[in-house]
C-alpha cells in the first residue's frame, strides 16, 4: 500500500514538473508565434536557423535527435537514458523553427522535454528500472495533456504510444494522476488551449457507416503517405548531403523559394488559421497535399516540433474536402480528420477518440472511435514514432502477408 501511493505521489509530482516545463515552452511558443506572424520577412531566416539547430545537435547530440525514439527506447531498454538536455535543445530548436516559419507541430517538444525531465527525476529518486520505466512512460502522458489540454487522451496516450496493438492498463491510475496535475498546472499557470469551432452533430441515415469508412480510409492513406514521404525524404537527404549543417541550409533554401512561390503564408508554422477555415469552408485536394509535403521537407531537413498539429491540419482540410462529396456536413468530417489522421500514423487511435470526446463533446466519441480505428487499420505498422514496439499486428500487414504467401505459393 505504501509502495503504491509513493507511485501516485510521484506520478502528481512528475505530471507537475511536466506542466510547468509545456507552459514555459507554450508561453514561448506563442510569443515566437506572433513575431513571426508580425514580421513576415523571418521566413528568410529559416535556412540560417536550420544551420544552427543542425550545428549543436551534431557537437552536442549524446542522442537527443533521436527524439521520440530514445523516449520509447528508454522506456523498453534497460540501459538507456534520456540526457537532462534534450529537454533545452528540442524546446529551443523548436522556437527556432517556429521564427523561420518552419511547417511543424509542437507535441513532439512537449513529449520529449516532459520524458527527459522524468527520467531525470527518477535517477534523483534512486528508483529501480520497473518504476523509472513507469515514471517515464507517465510522464510522457503528462506532456500530451500538457500541450492540448486532454488529460484523459494525455494519459491514454502515455499508455498506447509505446507499442502497436497493446496498452500498459496497470498503469493507468498513475498516468492520469500525472496527466492531471499537468493540465491543471497549465490551467493554474495561465496556458489558454486551444478551442476548436464546434462541429455539427452529424445527421443519422442507413448509409452513414460506409460514408464514414471512406472518410476513415481517405484519412489513413493521407496519414501515411505524409509518414512514408518524410521517411523518404529524410533518407534520401541524409545519403546525398552527410554534412548535417549544408543539409538544413539547402533544404531551408528550398523551403524558402517554395514558401514564397506559394505565395499566402497559410502554410507557415502550426497554421491554426487554416484549421480554423476548413471547419465552415470547404478546401481544395491541394490544401492538404501542399501542407503534408511542407511538413515532410521541414522535418526531413533536421528542424524540430513535431507531427500532431500538422496531422490535425492534414486531416481537417482533408475532411472540408471529402464533406461535400460524401454530403455530409463539414465541420463533422473535419472534426474527425482532426484526430483520426494523427492516431493512424502514431498508432494510438483510442487516445485519438478520447482526444475528439475531450475536445467536442463525448456524443462526437462513438463516430470518432469508429474512424480513427478504421484508418489506424489501414496504415503501415511503421508510423512516425519509430521506437515503437510491435505487440500486434495490424490487418492490412496480416493481409499482405497473406497476399505474398499465396502468390509464393
Amino acid at each position: 500500500m505504501r509502495e503504491k501511493l509513493s507511485s501516485f505521489f510521484y506520478s502528481a509530482i512528475t505530471g507537475l514538473i511536466a506542466g510547468l516545463a509545456v507552459s514555459i515552452f507554450l508561453f514561448l511558443l506563442g510569443r515566437v508565434t506572433g513575431l513571426h506572424g508580425k514580421y513576415p520577412a523571418m521566413i528568410f531566416t529559416l535556412p540560417f536557423v536550420g544551420v544552427l539547430i543542425a550545428f549543436f545537435y551534431h557537437r552536442y547530440d549524446e542522442g537527443c535527435g533521436a527524439g521520440n525514439a530514445l523516449v520509447l527506447d528508454t522506456i523498453h531498454k534497460d540501459d538507456a537514458v534520456i540526457p537532462l538536455r534534450m529537454a533545452p535543445f528540442v524546446l529551443i530548436s523548436t522556437l527556432l523553427s517556429h521564427l523561420g516559419g518552419g511547417s511543424v507541430g509542437r507535441e513532439g517538444t512537449a513529449v520529449q522535454m516532459s520524458a527527459s525531465l522524468s527520467d531525470q527525476f527518477a535517477r534523483i529518486l534512486k528508483l529501480d528500472r520497473p518504476n523509472r520505466r513507469a515514471l517515464v512512460l507517465v510522464g510522457v502522458g503528462a506532456g500530451f495533456a500538457a500541450a492540448f489540454g486532454t488529460p484523459i487522451a494525455g494519459a491514454m496516450f502515455g499508455l498506447e504510444v509505446i507499442a502497436v496493438g497493446s496498452f500498459e492498463w496497470t498503469l493507468c491510475a498513475e498516468a492520469l494522476i500525472a496527466a492531471y496535475a499537468a493540465y491543471y498546472c497549465t490551467h493554474l499557470l495561465g496556458i489558454v488551449h486551444t478551442k476548436y469551432p464546434t462541429p455539427e452533430i452529424l445527421p443519422w441515415q442507413s448509409m452513414l457507416p460506409f460514408l464514414l469508412a471512406i472518410a476513415a480510409l481517405s484519412f489513413g492513406v493521407a496519414a501515411q503517405a505524409f509518414v512514408t514521404s518524410t521517411h523518404f525524404l529524410e533518407k534520401k537527404f541524409k545519403k546525398w548531403i552527410r554534412v548535417p549543417e549544408l543539409r538544413a541550409f539547402l533544404v531551408g533554401c528550398l523551403l524558402v523559394a517554395l514558401f514564397r512561390w506559394e505565395g499566402s503564408g497559410r502554410f507557415e508554422g502550426l497554421g491554426f488559421q487554416e484549421i480554423f477555415h476548413s471547419f465552415s469552408f470547404s478546401e481544395s485536394l491541394n490544401v492538404p497535399l501542399m501542407k503534408g509535403g511542407f511538413t515532410a521537407l521541414t522535418l526531413s531537413g533536421g528542424f524540430k516540433g513535431g507531427e500532431f498539429i500538422p496531422l490535425v491540419f492534414i486531416g481537417t482540410t482533408l475532411g472540408s474536402f471529402l464533406a461535400p462529396l460524401l454530403q455530409l456536413p463539414i465541420s463533422s468530417v473535419a472534426a474527425l480528420g482532426l484526430t483520426a489522421c494523427f492516431g493512424a500514423v502514431a498508432n494510438t487511435p483510442l487516445t485519438a477518440a478520447l482526444l475528439l470526446g475531450e475536445s467536442f463533446g463525448w456524443k462526437f466519441f462513438p463516430y470518432a472511435l469508429f474512424v480513427s480505428y478504421l484508418a489506424y487499420f489501414v496504415t503501415g505498422e511503421q508510423g512516425i514514432y519509430r521506437g515503437q514496439r510491435i505487440h500486434r499486428r495490424k490487418p492490412i500487414t496480416l493481409l499482405i502477408q497473406w497476399w505474398k504467401a499465396r502468390k509464393n505459393y
